[in-house]
C-alpha cells in the first residue's frame, strides 16, 4: 500500500505558533468549514528508479461531499 504525504495549508493570525495551530485545528473540526482541499503527493516524493518526482494531486474533498 502506497503511502502519502497530504498538505493542508491555511493563513492564520495568532499570538503565537501554538494558537496558531489550535485555530487551525479548530477550523478543520468545524463542520462548516471550506477546509477540504488538500494537497496529495506520494511519498517518498522521489521515484528512486528514474529521480522524477511523483505528481501532487489536489483534493477537493467539498466536490465529493
Amino acid at each position: 500500500m502506497p503511502t502519502y504525504r497530504v498538505i493542508w495549508i491555511i493563513e492564520i493570525e495568532a499570538e503565537s505558533a501554538v494558537a496558531a495551530a489550535n485555530q487551525a485545528r479548530d477550523v478543520q473540526r468545524d463542520p462548516k468549514s471550506l477546509a477540504a482541499l488538500f494537497e496529495v503527493t506520494e511519498w517518498p516524493s522521489m521515484d528512486m528508479q528514474s529521480g522524477r518526482s511523483a505528481p501532487r494531486i489536489a483534493a477537493d474533498l467539498a466536490e465529493v461531499a
